[in-house]
């Protein structure tokens, strides 16, 4: 194992997932893969016929039936432009960092810890990045006009993948008054939202409504619906970030495609009907999650690891052993059989010295989730008496 795996604490996250894609228990990437409803089986099945269909639909007809079923599930305000469609968010993110530094910005503060393909993404494009510290950035103005003095464009995550961590309404339109006032432009990486408490206020209202602000919203679908990889990130902005951002998708992507959009969005319709009379969700993807978290969280009492975040509702479980190498744990679990993903490099600065984190994916069929837990519980538990 020492040989096959000796230079993995330099992969990144990405690396980690790859490994995880020909494992026989793959909690490691973020993208939902557990079971659909009957309701959505059933729907699945009937839309075989789009693929022959002889009528020719334009494709804004797809984008706007699209949009209009995503915002509606969101609850949040649509755009006032047609947002821009990519196949996945991080192409989104790409065109975005391809984009901003087009407009002349190299400066970019980005939230820390989160998936390191963001930073990676934005170095790659010529953007210079610094860390900003969760939740300080949110709740301590004194800091996050620090950190604005010093940027041209500040990307934030929400719900935070790997913490789920969710600002309330009044952190959000602070940040969003600030980054107006300073001249900054704000970037949110919304992948999540669907799995959070966002629906209950209006993100896009309020950024519109703030006088002078730049902003970039993107969003993805793959995090959420279990279709083998068909999946669309959306990009939305202000008006003057849009004509760049439009011209840099169209060097990139032509179209998605209108079977991938017409299947999301009947999905999205389901998931919306689902809603209780207090206009609460009940996705199937959130069941799922929550019946699989809180099965991991029976099973690790009594060993030394800790819930980093217990008020998450995201698809993935942040975990902090209290001993031994999370980056040695995880290599004997791909060993093994079982792919889960290390915490460093989610602290892109490098700050987490200790190398103590990981992160267990959640949207998986349960059955098959259960069997992997228990094999990565009995690996925690293994390494810890080694340790000791």
């Amino acid at each position: 194992m020492a040989d096959d795996y000796r230079d993995s604490a330099a992969w990144t996250l990405t690396k980690w997932e790859t490994l995880g894609l020909e494992r026989v228990f793959n909690l490691a990437d973020g993208h939902a893969q557990h079971p659909l409803s009957k309701e959505e089986l059933d729907f699945v099945f009937t839309l075989h016929s789009a693929l022959t269909d002889p009528t020719s639909r334009p494709q804004s007809q797809y984008e706007r039936d699209f949009v209009d079923a995503f915002f509606r599930l969101a609850a949040q305000t649509p755009p006032a432009e047609r947002p821009l469609f990519h196949y996945s968010s991080s192409t989104s993110l790409d065109v975005t960092a391809k984009a901003i530094r087009s407009a002349g910005l190299a400066d970019a503060a980005i939230i820390c810890p989160t998936f390191d393909n963001i930073p990676l993404l934005m170095r790659r494009n010529g953007l210079h990045t610094t860390p900003v510290r969760e939740p300080d950035i949110w709740l301590d103005e004194v800091y996050r006009r620090e950190v604005l003095r010093r940027c041209d464009v500040i990307l934030l995550v929400v719900p935070n993948n790997p913490t789920g961590y969710v600002p309330d309404r009044d952190s959000f339109h602070r940040v969003c008054q600030d980054c107006a006032s300073h001249g900054k432009v704000l970037i949110v990486d919304f992948s999540f939202r669907l799995l959070s408490s966002l629906h209950r206020w209006d993100q896009y209202a309020i950024a519109r409504r703030t006088e002078g602000l730049r902003y970039i919203f993107i969003e993805d679908t793959g995090k959420i619906y279990p279709l083998k990889e068909l999946k669309v990130g959306l990009v939305s902005s202000s008006g003057g970030l849009a004509s760049t951002l439009r011209i840099v998708s169209e060097e990139i992507a032509l179209n998605v495609s209108p079977f991938v959009l017409q299947a999301l969005a009947g999905l999205f319709d389901i998931d919306r009907r689902r809603a209780g009379p207090d206009r609460e969700r009940v996705l199937v993807c959130s069941e799922v999650v929550r019946a699989n978290r809180a099965y991991l969280r029976a099973r690790l009492g009594g060993i030394p690891i800790t819930v980093e975040s217990p008020a998450s509702d995201i698809s993935v479980e942040w975990l902090r052993l209290q001993s031994g190498s999370a980056t040695a744990l995880c290599a004997r679990l791909l060993a093994t059989g079982v792919a889960i993903l290390p915490g460093h490099p989610f602290f892109w600065d490098r700050s987490d010295h200790q190398d103590g984190h990981v992160r267990v994916a959640l949207a998986r069929d349960p059955h098959y989730f259960a069997a992997g837990a228990t094999l990565l519980v009995q690996q925690i538990a293994r390494l810890a008496s080694e340790s000791g």
